[in-house]
Parts: structure tokens; sequence; C-alpha cells
């Protein structure tokens, strides 16, 4: 056998192997998972002085990283404390006539005098597909700073695929005592 034909045998092995190749990726089937993620990211504005305001302003963030869809997403944020507050952000209630009008609202599907946990999901979407992002933006968390006061915000994620929940990556944890000490 010559070197050119040898040459030529090797050409045509290497476009075989090639073709098997191509043949194989194209029959891989990435695994069909759901990986979700979600965090909060937030601000403060602490006052120290009586008589004034404290608050948070944060938003709660969840991300699909998996390469299945989670269908009927919702959240729940809950907040520990023994001090009052105000939480409030851009969600309306089941029997809202608002509904339609407040773009990008949440709704909140627990009940209203249920002051230490808000369950809410997207108005606008049913589910959160591969690679998607979806937030619960701006939301406030007020107090007043006269006494000391401890806050915990949990966040949690639902949906069809996701009935035991999945707990965020982070919480929100504030702390502060006054001169007074209470």
């Amino acid at each position: 056998m010559s070197a050119m034909e040898k040459y030529e045998e090797w050409k045509k092995m290497n476009r075989d192997y090639i073709k098997e190749i191509n043949r194989l990726v194209q029959n891989i089937n990435p695994p069909n998972n759901l990986q979700i993620i979600s965090y909060f990211t937030h601000s403060l504005n602490i006052s120290h002085t009586g008589g004034f305001d404290s608050f948070c302003i944060g938003s709660f963030h969840i991300r699909n990283v998996g390469t299945h869809v989670l269908n009927n997403p919702f959240i729940c944020i809950r907040i520990e404390s023994e001090n009052d507050f105000d939480f409030s952000g851009k969600y309306v209630y089941q029997d809202s006539i608002q509904k339609k009008k407040m773009s990008q609202a949440w709704e909140r599907i627990n009940d209203s005098k249920e002051k230490h946990e808000y369950w809410l999901r997207p108005n606008e979407i049913q589910s959160l597909d591969a690679g998607s992002t979806i937030s619960f933006p701006n939301f406030q968390l007020k107090w007043k700073s006269d006494l000391s006061y401890t806050f915990r915000v949990n966040g949690f994620v639902y949906g069809d695929e996701l009935k035991e929940g999945s707990n965020s990556l982070n919480d929100i944890h504030l702390r502060g005592t006054n001169e007074r000490g209470r």
C-alpha cells in the first residue's frame, strides 16, 4: 500500500469517526432536572433617633438554573419578630379589582390578617422556564426604632414540581438596641 493510499484510508477513517461522534453527541439527552435557587438582596435605612422609622427595602429573586420548567411558582416570605412592623410590596389580594391594573404585581394567597407570613404568586407568570429569573421586588419592612428590635426574614419557593419547597440561599437578619436597652 502506497503512502497516498494510506493517507486516503486515514482520511476516510477520520470522517467515519467524526460522523459517529456527531451521531452520539446528537443522541445525548441532558438530564431533565429542576434546580431552583432563591436569594434576597436588600438595603437598610436605620434610624438611631427615637420617633423615626427604620426600614429595609428588599427583593426576593428566584432563578431556575436547571433544565426543567417550574410550573405555578409561588413564594412564602416569613418574618420572625416580636416587634411591631409594617410589610408592604407590590402585591394585591385575591378579590382585588386592582389585579388587572397593576403590572408585574404578585397576588397574596393567604389570609390578609396573617402578619408574619406572606404567601405570594406572580400575577402574570405561570411558569419559570429554565434559565429564567423572576423577582418580588422592592418590598419594604418598616419599624420604629424606639425600642430594641430583632427581625429574621426567610424566603421559600414552591411550585407544582417543588411541593416540599426550597429555602433561600440567604436570610435577612436585623438586630438593634437603643440607649434604653429595651
